[in-house]
Order: C-alpha cells, then structure tokens, then sequence
C-alpha cells in the first residue's frame, strides 16, 4: 500500500470539484453541491488537515492526494467489487497507470469513506487478506458442461445469491453505461471457481489466487505490475 486516507465524503467531494471533477462515477459519491457555510467549514479543515497546501499561487492539493483525485476522475478502469459477506463493504477500484485507488465504507460510520492505494500484486493481496478472496486454492477438476447446468440456477443479478462469494463489474473508462466485463467466483460444493462473462464470452477457470489475479491483469492491467 503506498498511501491510505480516510475522508468524510463531503470532503471528497469537495477535493473533486476543486480538482475540476464535476462528475463521480461510482457507489458511494453524491451530487457536488455544498452551501457556502458548509464550503467554508469543509475546505478550512482540509486546509487544517494539510490535505490543502497554502503556496504564493493560491491553495493546492498535496501532491499525494491528487494523485488519489486524478486516478477517480480519470480511471483507465473501473472494477466495482461486491460481496455476499455482509461484513465487506463494496468496493470500487480505480485503475490508472497500472495503480489501483481503492475507495469503500468505513464500517462504524455511514459518511467517510477509507481510499487506499496499491499495485497490481498489493490489490490482490489486499483481497486476500481481507477475506474478499479465499485464503485457500482450489484443487479440484471440474466439468464445463456440469457448471454451465448448475449455474442455470443462479441469479447473477443478485449480490446475496449464496452460490457468489464475489462479483466484481468492470468498466471501461470510454464506457461507463454497461460492465464490458463481468468476473464471478462462485462455490460448488466443495470447490470455487472463477467464472468470466462478457459479450457472450464464457470462461470458467478453477480458483486460485493466481488464476484470479491473471484474469484481472489481462482484462484491465495489460500485464502491469
């Protein structure tokens, strides 16, 4: 992890719109649109803070939160990570440069938001860690034509459907009306396995923590680490 901050989300916002981000793509962001006194008392703190430097010019973000500000406003990728444990929050990853900007819920509070930044390897193991994926790989020979049946029982437009542990929705930056990609790990019995649908793409591969790693690495990090 290279930085990690916690903001209350009107704080964010104000960060974007001072950066020249009208627009926020994502789960947790409302409209930017502040009173004058809430503007007043939010930047005062961000300044307070050292999240705003004061320099001859004027203010200016410090250059390690910008960096944040830019990946959100200017993310090459977007993947939106969904659970079926009620204890993760959702998370949506940013993807520039081959830098991950990780932004979800602080658990004890319904305003802030925790942003966090990795690498490719650091992203992956950051799920793992953090029980989004199994600790443990799968070892066991499956059947295509045996998931393609027992997967007709799934609804995959359904966060809580027992049989996901994960889903992750990934956008492309230039496409933001539809996931060009979908990657789902799913539990069968006494194995998991990773599950990847797009444009009528399907491909299914067993789970480990290398497998799901190359899959996201060829979908949106082109090989980066």
């Amino acid at each position: 992890m290279t930085f990690s901050y916690i903001f209350n989300q009107n704080e964010f916002n104000m960060l974007m719109a001072l950066a020249g981000y009208d627009k926020l793509f994502g789960l947790f962001f409302n409209t930017i649109d502040f009173s004058d006194n809430s503007a007043g008392y939010i930047f005062n703190k961000l300044y307070n803070d050292k999240i705003l430097e004061k320099t001859a010019d004027g203010f200016v973000i410090a250059s390690a939160v910008q960096k944040i500000i830019n990946s959100v406003g200017e993310f090459e990728h977007c993947i939106i990570i969904n659970s079926t444990d009620d204890f993760l929050s959702s998370l949506c990853c940013y993807i520039k440069n081959g830098q991950v900007t990780v932004i979800s819920k602080v658990n004890v509070s319904n305003n802030k938001i925790n942003i966090s930044s990795f690498t490719v390897n650091q992203f992956i193991d950051y799920l793992s860690e953090n029980s989004y994926l199994p600790k443990s790989d799968s070892c066991i020979d499956f059947d295509n034509e045996r998931l393609s049946e027992f997967e007709k029982s799934i609804d995959f437009d359904n966060n809580t459907d027992d049989n996901i542990l994960l889903s992750a929705m990934i956008y492309s930056g230039s496409n933001l009306s539809v996931p060009m990609c979908k990657v789902f790990l799913i539990r069968h019995y006494l194995f998991d396995y990773i599950l990847v649908k797009s444009s009528g793409f399907v491909e299914r591969k067993l789970y480990t923590k290398d497998n799901y790693m190359l899959i996201i690495e060829n979908i949106v990090f082109r090989g980066e680490k």
